[in-house]
């Protein structure tokens, strides 16, 4: 089968660290920067600027993006109806980092909860980077929280399938590079 497919205008829609989910026929696409930035399209190809996913940034991030008001890497996925938005907690060459979580019955921007806390921390995982968040569900249907970046590698941790939170189980490294730094985007398909 033959498919050709037009690629978005990237003139129009400048974004960092991705994170998309369908939603009936709807596409919702978040992104690094504020309160999670967010675009919408119904074809995936010409997306409309949509706000942010979260109504404003929690104030529990300031204490690790040093007030910025900046969050990064956002990931959403779909868990039995509801949309879970993970996202981090940092600044730039950090490694005092926090992942948050938040939650939707709709997916739509400006429709999610925060947790009101992190939901892990660097200290959680001591030498790991709690950043670049991505969920994850076996085949058996466990749920885990991959993340880190940069220093130390690429961690796993399992979280309860029902509200996303880590179990408080030990995390595990995946990756790491052998100088101690370089890795990025921990996402597990």
């Amino acid at each position: 089968v033959n498919v050709s497919y037009t690629a978005p205008d990237s003139s129009v829609i400048g974004i960092h660290d991705p994170s998309m989910i369908k939603v009936a026929s709807t596409y919702y696409l978040f992104s690094t920067h504020g309160a999670i930035h967010a675009h919408v399209s119904t074809d995936r190809i010409n997306f409309a600027d949509d706000g942010y996913a979260l109504t404003a940034v929690p104030s529990w991030t300031n204490t690790y993006t040093g007030s910025s008001g900046d969050l990064w890497a956002p990931d959403v996925s779909d868990h039995n109806g509801v949309y879970w938005l993970y996202y981090a907690a940092s600044g730039s060459g950090s490694e005092s980092s926090a992942i948050g979580r938040a939650t939707s019955a709709t997916g739509v921007a400006g429709s999610f909860v925060d947790s009101g806390s992190a939901v892990y921390t660097s200290s959680d995982c001591p030498g790991a980077n709690a950043i670049d968040p991505a969920s994850v569900v076996d085949s058996s249907g466990t749920a885990w929280l991959v993340f880190g970046s940069w220093f130390n590698g690429i961690h796993i941790v399992p979280v309860n399938k029902t509200t996303g939170i880590p179990t408080g189980a030990a995390c595990e490294q995946l990756a790491f590079h052998s100088s101690g730094t370089g890795i990025e985007g921990s996402y597990i398909y």
